[in-house]
């Protein structure tokens, strides 16, 4: 429950909101994030005691989360600074005028770089009670949940309603992209929570944040993908996040045609028997190097790399087998034995211990 400190000098009868804020940060924003913004922006101008967090959260009437959440959020985008003491949390506001440019230039790496890279050890734990809380407060929450049981196909566990709301709240993925989402893995047959956070997670750092992005990259992966992982034997399956790492390095960073591509596909297949993303990428990388460009020039890789493994199989010395060890009693005579002579000598010594 930290206290709130604000440093501003400004006392004024009404809160001024600036046009750059209005402008360019509250379109697809959590609405309690700008909420929490304007709250404490009015205190910044104020001779009355500033909420701590647990206060505030009770007057907005949200959790305490969401009021920490929100003055980290507005920190991330530059619009206002925390500075942490040992009695509370001291907030910043930015020149509410409008940003200075060369502050703003000078951290647009930044945003850009924490906007594309998701770190999954900061996947949020929600409690049963803020997500009944969500789910009871807003229609279109409500309205997820039951669709993406409808469509899974069972009733969501905690685990996966935690998992399902993440991509709301902490991925940033608007309900009707979170919804083709889970068509789209329901699709390929792949209805784990875990692998569906994974394709959110994957589409956040690669910003398919809008229907009209989530169709297109389904298109693309229909068209390219599809083609690669049938020439795999994986035609039904769709791909692990590992995997379209690699579809991704043969198509976007080596650059080869989906031809040659399906050609090393099918000579993986050949010689291993099996879907091997990484023996395929070393076929790619080797022809890669080649600077092979058609079917034709692989061919002659291929068989001038056949040739060259034969040729080092060949000059391998030949392991001759030791000779075996000699049996000291390998030199003597064998003799040879008269078994019709034995058996008459076995006879007569019968009949004379007889009488």
């Amino acid at each position: 429950m930290p206290e709130i400190s604000i440093n501003s000098k400004e006392l004024q009868l009404y809160t001024s909101v600036s046009n750059w804020f209005i402008d360019n940060y509250i379109r697809d924003v959590n609405s309690t994030f700008v909420v929490v913004y304007l709250f404490y922006l009015r205190y910044a101008s104020s001779e009355k005691e500033i909420p701590c967090t647990a206060d505030a959260a009770e007057m907005l009437g949200v959790l305490e989360s969401d009021i920490l959440k929100s003055l980290k959020h507005w920190k991330k985008c530059g619009i206002l600074n925390l500075v942490e003491t040992e009695n509370g949390i001291n907030i910043h506001f930015k020149n509410k005028s409008g940003p200075l440019e060369d502050e703003y230039e000078s951290t647009t790496d930044e945003i850009i770089v924490q906007k594309n890279l998701i770190n999954v050890n900061e996947i949020p734990q929600y409690s049963v009670q803020e997500l009944e809380i969500y789910k009871a407060s807003s229609k279109d929450i409500d309205r997820l949940f039951r669709i993406a049981e409808e469509k899974l196909g069972t009733l969501l566990k905690y685990t996966d309603l935690n998992i399902l709301f993440g991509l709301y709240d902490w991925l940033k993925l608007p309900l009707d992209v979170i919804e083709i989402l889970i068509t789209y893995c329901v699709s390929g047959d792949k209805k784990n929570m875990n692998y569906i956070q994974s394709v959110g997670i994957d589409w956040a750092e690669n910003e398919i944040n809008t229907a009209e992005k989530a169709h297109e990259h389904i298109k693309t992966f229909t068209k390219d993908y599809r083609e690669i992982l049938k020439a795999l034997g994986l035609g039904k399956n769709n791909p692990a996040p590992v995997q379209i790492e690699f579809m991704d390095k043969w198509l976007k960073e080596y650059l080869f045609p989906l031809d040659i591509i399906l050609e090393a596909c099918d000579t993986t297949i050949m010689q291993t028997g099996k879907a091997e993303f990484r023996y395929c990428d070393g076929i790619l990388k080797r022809w890669l190097e080649k600077g092979v460009k058609t079917i034709e020039e692989i061919k002659q890789v291929e068989e001038s790399f056949r040739s060259a493994q034969k040729t080092t199989k060949k000059s391998k010395p030949s392991v001759s087998k030791p000779p075996a060890k000699s049996n000291r009693f390998a030199n003597f005579p064998q003799r040879e034995w008269d078994f019709d002579k034995l058996e008459k000598i076995a006879r007569e010594e019968l009949n004379n211990n007889s009488h």
